[in-house]
């Protein structure tokens, strides 16, 4: 659950709303076979609605008061101490933002936003150098990152906010892409109808 809590926070206090046929294969894997072979189109209209409800409730936490949004990270035990582990949940972050990467450009630009998005790159990108690798060596460390995140975020949503009112002006709506199957084209249809 954490890494999909990451997924669908960067997605709704990113630039741009990205169409559920866009992200829902995230959700299941990178390859298209990694999706689940459900049994009815009632399962999987339970399962995506789920989704849709636990992205819902990120949008009105951000809606109400983005400095009380608390991600949802693992604990880990270490020598006898429970640690707050954000690995996971930067990870889908990270994913969250790697689907959108160029819309999500103008953040990168600014050495300011660059630093508020530091602790979640940290435990959340594969690409990190080995100084980075150097910040993130004890659960000590990896926790004082992860308890950064709720500040970040706010930050962050706050950043995109005027972005997000000016692409939601300009929006069209977007067909849902061929790839998907025609079964999950049709329950984000109804889902988004009801």
């Amino acid at each position: 659950m954490p890494f999909h809590d990451g997924y669908l926070t960067a997605l709704v206090i990113g630039p741009v709303t990205v169409a559920p046929s866009l992200w829902l294969p995230g959700v299941w894997g990178e390859d298209e076979d990694d999706a689940p072979d459900f049994e009815s189109t009632a399962q999987a209209e339970k399962i995506i609605g789920m989704l849709l409800r636990h992205m819902n409730s990120i949008v009105a936490e951000f809606e109400t008061d983005p400095q009380s949004f608390e991600p949802i990270c693992d604990t880990r035990s270490y020598k006898g101490h429970d640690y707050l582990c954000g690995e996971a949940w930067a990870m889908g972050f990270m994913q969250g933002v790697a689907l959108v990467r160029p819309d999500w450009q103008p953040l990168y630009d600014r050495a300011d936003m660059l630093d508020i998005l530091r602790p979640i790159h940290l435990l959340g990108s594969e690409n990190a150098t080995d100084e980075e690798k150097a910040l993130t060596e004890t659960a000590m460390q990896r926790e004082a990152l992860a308890q950064q995140f709720t500040r970040c975020l706010a930050d962050i949503h706050e950043f995109w906010m005027p972005y997000r009112i000016a692409a939601h002006a300009a929006a069209t709506p977007e067909t849902v892409r061929r790839s998907m199957p025609k079964w999950a084209a049709m329950i984000l249809a109804r889902a988004a109808a009801g």
